[in-house]
């Protein structure tokens, strides 16, 4: 990874806690909070301040998380060879979950900024319904493309006892599993386009589930005939 990328990763981490941290600076005083939401974006369940800490720091910790882990694991020595043959997926990879990451974080500090807040903001969250399955389907169509560019490993990519064991496995399931995810991004932006934030999101998951366990039965059902297995 490049020092400029590696830099803008970790920019990404930063804002995505800043954005929690300025949300909770600024929490309008309330007798209860939501802290969460239907599919419908309707407030169902309300707290204190403390299970609004909790919720503006999902994001934030899991970008830490996720970032400090993937390069402590980068330097292992398992790793170095897949990471190798990897690098240039591994860093789209990475970069393209913190850009993910940082826009769930804003759409949650924001909902926590809103004056009505302690009504739930019915309008912003069903901006957030519309606008998540969007940056998912952008997020799935990105990883697709470049699925096919993964080399086998035992760190990244679909890793099903079966892509381990046998190359052409790993080649012909990643082949497949891109066009299932750049299918399923592209079905799930046109989605959007014709439903209901809540049905869009529905949609979405069921697309994303979809395209996640067909690549793994295609993985098994593509192995039992696979001449190096």
């Amino acid at each position: 990874m490049s020092s400029a990328l590696r830099s803008l990763n970790i920019l990404l981490v930063l804002l995505t806690c800043v954005a929690s941290i300025w949300a909770w600076i600024n929490l309008p005083e309330m007798e209860r909070y939501p802290v969460h939401w239907n599919a419908r974006g309707e407030a169902d369940a309300f707290g204190s301040k403390k299970a609004v800490l909790l919720n503006l720091s999902i994001m934030p910790f899991t970008a830490l998380f996720m970032y400090v882990v993937l390069r402590i694991c980068s330097g292992l020595s398992g790793a170095k060879d897949a990471m190798k043959n990897n690098r240039l997926v591994f860093d789209i990879l990475m970069h393209s979950l913190l850009w993910l990451f940082l826009v769930i974080g804003i759409f949650i500090a924001s909902q926590y900024m809103d004056k009505d807040a302690g009504e739930g903001s019915p309008l912003k969250v069903e901006i957030m319904l519309r606008l998540l399955p969007i940056f998912l389907a952008i997020f799935f169509i990105v990883i697709g493309n470049i699925l096919p560019k993964f080399r086998q490993n035992y760190f990244i990519g679909v890793r099903t006892p079966w892509t381990l064991k046998s190359k052409m496995t790993w080649e012909a399931t990643h082949r497949v599993t891109a066009r299932l995810w750049v299918g399923a991004g592209v079905l799930t932006l046109i989605a959007q386009l014709f439903t209901s934030p809540e049905q869009g999101l529905f949609i979405t998951i069921a697309l994303l589930l979809g395209a996640s366990f067909g690549a793994i039965i295609y993985s098994y059902v593509y192995y039992l005939k696979a001449p190096d297995r």
